[in-house]
């Protein structure tokens, strides 16, 4: 098949649908990349609330009772040099009593040392235990009600995580219809290999819908006009350059910017309510939106098929 079978007006028919099919596939597999992410916030966000475990402080009064019996050397031993300084500097002074010699009994120091050191030390270690119970209880009532709102958090993301894979599979359902259909216009071969896809497309039908060109081949053909300005660099042939370079492109390319701008509008308010994927009118419109245009696109594509056999024969 050739253009020189189209009038004009078919041949930019034609191409405009191609064009539109372009720019569904585009806007659904932006789309489907932010559902993917989505999900993999939620999975993390289960993931990190069935990770949560209660931290408890264990203490018995067993350990208290052991700091208690640890302190009783310790204690001794202050009670020894306790009943030292009282022999050493008591009565007439230390070097009367370092010559002379003074008795004093040093066993009630050590005993009453001991066991002061050790009480004191037991009622500190029961003291901290009472505290810590305290705090426990305290743990224990906060890890309960953690329980209870983790089951409710679990519940509403395995809930927005299966909404979510469901928007999915019905993306992944309207990318494959749409890249279909659009597979099905080009199998027509009335546009050649090399321009087909999104920048070509858009570019080409500028041409073709502006008056710059009345046909697809030959010197003055939009085919030829877009290699010149490639080459010059007058146009853009690379997808990523051309959405890093919105705002500044060149006329030949405006339909293609505004296109792309108006998709990146359209996903940005799909985008900001998939938080609310339980319910969410905006993507089921925006579903059936896409339904609706592929079966005129088809229907389109049947007429226009059947037609262009009668052409032919």
């Amino acid at each position: 098949m050739s253009i020189q079978t189209l009038t004009l007006s078919q041949c930019k028919e034609y191409i405009k649908n191609i064009k539109d099919l372009e720019i569904r596939c585009y806007q659904l597999n932006m789309l489907l990349n932010q559902l993917f992410y989505k999900q993999a916030q939620i999975k993390s966000s289960i993931q990190k609330t069935t990770n949560f475990a209660p931290t408890l402080e264990h203490e018995t009064i067993l350990s208290s009772i052991k700091a208690g019996i640890r302190c009783l050397i310790p204690g001794a031993i202050s009670g020894f040099i306790l009943g030292f300084i009282v022999w050493a500097f008591g009565g007439e002074g230390f070097l009367h009593n370092f010559q002379d010699g003074r008795d004093v009994p040093l066993q009630p120091y050590l005993i009453g040392g001991a066991i002061i050191v050790a009480i004191l030390a037991f009622l500190r270690g029961a003291s901290t235990l009472l505290g810590r119970k305290q705090r426990n209880i305290v743990a224990l009532k906060s890890y309960q009600q953690q329980e209870y709102d983790k089951k409710n958090n679990l519940q509403y993301y395995q809930n927005v995580l299966n909404k979510t894979d469901n928007a999915i599979r019905e993306c992944q359902i309207k990318q494959r219809d749409t890249k279909t259909l659009l597979q099905n216009y080009y199998k027509l071969n009335y546009i050649y290999p090399s321009y087909r896809g999104l920048i070509p497309i858009c570019t080409i039908y500028q041409y073709l819908d502006s008056g710059r060109c009345d046909t697809l081949t030959g010197h003055e053909g939009a085919y030829n006009l877009y290699e010149n300005e490639l080459r010059m660099n007058a146009i853009i042939g690379k997808l990523d350059d051309v959405i890093n370079r919105l705002d500044d492109i060149s006329a030949s390319q405006r339909l293609l910017a505004q296109e792309i701008k108006q998709s990146h509008v359209q996903l940005d308010r799909i985008s900001s309510t998939l938080d609310n994927v339980e319910n969410n009118t905006v993507l089921t419109q925006y579903y059936s939106s896409i339904t609706a245009s592929n079966t005129t696109f088809m229907s389109w594509l049947a007429a226009f098929s059947y037609d262009d056999q009668r052409r032919n024969r």
